[in-house]
C-alpha cells in the first residue's frame, strides 16, 4: 500500500486546529475554506455560478460581506430584533449577560438553580452548559471550559465571516426544556420548504426532515432519524408563519425555534448551516436545495443600516 501523497499531507495539516488559526489570522481563511471544501466533497468549490446547497453556503462565506448576517448570529444582539420583528413573547428570558468570566463568577450566587449558559458568538451548539441544578456542577472544569470558548473564536475554527467582529460573552437564559426539541425551519426567499427536527440533541440525538404537510422525508444529514416519527405539532401553522416573518429579507436563512408544550421560542438565525460541510443522504438533496437558492452573486456587500434599529 502506497503511502500518503505530500499534498495529502498538507492537507492533513492544514485541518490541524493550531495550524487553522494561524492562517486565518494571516488573512488566509480562503485557503482553509477551500481546504474543507475539498476534503470532504473531492472537487473545489466553483467561484461563478455555485449549484448545490453546500457550494453556496462556502460561496457566501468566501465572498459575501452581510452585515445583518453579523448582527443576527449574536445571540444577544438578535434579541432586540426579533423583539421587534413578531414580539417579546418569543424570546426566552434572560437573567444576564457577562463580558469576562469573572463577571460571570460574581453574577452566579444571584441566579436560579436552573438556566442556561451560552456563548453569545458561538455556533453549532458547542458552547452550551445546561445547569440544572448549580450546586452540583464542577463550576472549576465549567469556567475552563468558558474560557476556552472565549480564547479560541468559532471565526478561527470555521472561517464563517459572520462570527469575525463578533464579542465574546457569556449569556444566562431561563431553562425552558432541559432538552427541548429544535425545529430548524429552511428558508428560502422569505418561504419554509422544509422543516428539520432534533430531538433529544443532548441524549441519544436523532434527526427528522418533513414538507410542509409533515411528511417525513427521507433524508439523513448528521444524526440518524431513529425508529419514532415525531408527531406533527399542533401549531405547526405558528411555527412556519414565525419563521417567514424573520426570514423575510433573505435570500436564505434557517430559522431555529423550540416548540416547548406548544409554546414557541426564538432559537437562532442559521445561516451557514454545519459551516456548509455536512453531507445530505441522498446526495440529490444537496443540489435541490441549491435550486431553491437564488442566491445574487452581485451582491457581496450587504450593509446593516437600520434594520435592526
Amino acid at each position: 500500500m502506497m503511502g500518503k501523497s505530500i499534498k495529502q499531507h498538507i492537507m492533513d495539516r492544514l485541518g490541524d486546529g493550531r495550524i487553522r488559526k494561524r492562517l486565518i489570522q494571516a488573512g488566509l481563511r480562503r485557503i482553509v475554506i477551500h481546504r474543507d471544501f475539498y476534503v470532504k466533497f473531492g472537487y473545489k468549490i466553483p467561484k461563478k455560478n455555485p449549484g448545490t446547497f453546500n457550494e453556496k453556503i462556502n460561496w457566501v462565506k468566501l465572498y459575501r460581506r452581510d452585515e445583518r448576517m453579523a448582527l443576527l448570529t449574536d445571540k444577544y444582539l438578535v434579541r432586540g430584533w426579533v423583539k421587534k420583528t413578531i414580539g417579546e413573547e418569543y424570546v426566552i428570558p434572560m437573567y444576564d449577560v457577562y463580558n469576562t468570566i469573572e463577571e460571570f463568577k460574581a453574577a452566579l450566587p444571584t441566579l436560579p438553580d436552573c438556566f442556561v449558559a451560552k456563548l453569545t458568538n458561538g455556533g453549532g451548539g458547542k458552547e452550551v452548559i445546561l445547569c440544572t441544578d448549580k450546586k452540583e456542577i464542577d463550576w472549576e472544569e465549567k469556567y475552563s471550559r468558558m474560557k476556552r470558548w472565549i480564547e479560541y473564536k468559532p471565526y478561527y475554527r470555521s472561517g464563517e465571516w459572520q462570527y469575525k467582529n463578533l464579542k465574546s460573552r457569556i449569556m444566562c437564559e431561563k431553562m425552558v426544556d432541559i432538552d427541548a426539541n429544535d425545529f430548524k425551519l429552511f428558508c428560502f426567499g422569505g418561504k419554509v420548504v422544509m422543516i428539520q427536527v432534533d430531538l433529544s440533541r443532548f441524549s441519544g440525538h436523532k434527526q427528522q426532515f418533513f414538507d410542509l404537510d409533515w411528511n417525513l422525508l427521507p433524508i439523513r444529514y448528521v444524526a440518524g432519524a431513529g425508529d419514532e416519527i415525531y408527531p406533527r405539532p399542533d401549531n405547526l401553522k405558528d411555527l412556519i408563519m414565525i419563521a417567514e416573518k424573520l426570514a423575510a429579507e433573505f435570500e436564505f436563512v434557517r430559522v431555529d425555534l423550540y416548540n416547548v408544550r406548544n409554546k414557541i421560542y426564538f432559537g437562532e438565525m442559521t445561516f451557514t448551516p454545519n459551516n456548509g460541510m455536512a453531507r445530505f443522504q441522498p446526495e440529490e438533496v444537496d443540489k435541490k436545495l441549491g435550486e431553491l437558492w437564488k442566491l445574487d452573486e452581485n451582491r457581496k456587500r450587504i450593509g446593516a443600516m437600520d434594520f435592526a434599529r
